[in-house]
């Protein structure tokens, strides 16, 4: 079952990515996207473990059957244990990317996959969740009219 996290704010493009990425590295997606408040959400498996996550917006109703019929968009990678949703996401410098990778796990739920990330960042909206691994992971998203209401991003868990 998927609970509600929080909100943040996409616009007309959302980045799907490890936030450690720059924009020259081909593991992301940047896909279309409806602009507006999303509903950023999670599934846990018994051991409280994220199995999925996703964004969906808040004047949207997207049943299971609508995500049965999602595209596959294709995958992202992770190297850094975290994957997730960005609006216009930063790129960070080596030097950046370490100072926020130490703030990220001092908070303690990256090993064990139950941490959740909201953000207001300088650059946009994030939400990103931490994936327990490196790896690659699905992603699928409902559109109309050419542009995303709902990604979601699944953890091989």
């Amino acid at each position: 079952m998927l609970n509600i996290v929080g909100t943040i704010r996409l616009g007309t493009d959302t980045d799907i990515s490890d936030p450690a990425f720059s924009w020259t590295d081909w593991k992301k997606l940047s896909v279309p996207t409806e602009e507006g408040e999303y509903n950023c959400c999670i599934e846990q498996d018994e051991d409280g473990k994220i199995r999925k996550i996703e964004v969906v917006k808040k004047d949207a109703d997207v049943t299971e059957d609508d995500w049965w019929k999602s595209l596959k968009m294709g995958f992202v990678s992770s190297r850094s244990g975290l994957c997730g949703f960005f609006n216009n996401k930063p790129d960070y410098t080596k030097h950046e990317w370490e100072e926020l990778k130490s703030s990220l796990y001092s908070a303690g739920g990256i090993e064990n996959q139950s941490e959740v990330f909201l953000e207001r960042q300088g650059t946009g909206d994030a939400f990103y969740t931490a994936s327990g691994k490196s790896g690659s992971f699905p992603v699928r998203g409902c559109r109309r009219k050419g542009r995303y209401y709902a990604l979601r991003l699944i953890f091989n868990v």
